[in-house]
């Protein structure tokens, strides 16, 4: 498994939260081939493309505009495709969580579409 370290904080509001850099959420959307940022934001409840592409965009800092909620969201697509978020021991939460994921990513389930109704 390849390991990256996820930076913490971005702002006052977000000290207490584990958080990704931009590029993290770049490598991670590639590896999980998540082909586009529109993609990644549908997966991730909803997210324009461009909340993804503002995100992406923050390099090597995290998104300050993103709430946790939303890094929440990201996140939680990356995991379903397999990344592992981690603390190492000792080590406090302002040093930054670490992620690993394994060479190839599992398959995402497809987009559902939205429920449409109807008409009878």
């Amino acid at each position: 498994m390849e390991d990256a370290s996820i930076a913490a904080g971005g702002g006052p509001e977000h000290s207490r939260h584990a958080m990704l850099t931009g590029n993290q959420i770049r490598h991670l959307r590639v590896w999980a081939g998540i082909k586009t940022q529109a993609e990644l934001g549908k997966r991730a409840g909803g997210l324009s493309r461009a909340t993804i592409a503002r995100a992406e965009d923050a390099g090597d800092n995290t998104p300050g505009h993103l709430s946790v909620d939303s890094m929440l969201a990201i996140a939680g697509v990356f995991i379903q495709a397999g990344a592992v978020f981690s603390l190492p021991p000792g080590e406090p939460l302002t040093a930054g969580l670490h992620v690993q994921f394994p060479p190839k990513a599992k398959p995402l389930p497809p987009i559902e579409a939205p429920a449409t109704k109807d008409k009878e």
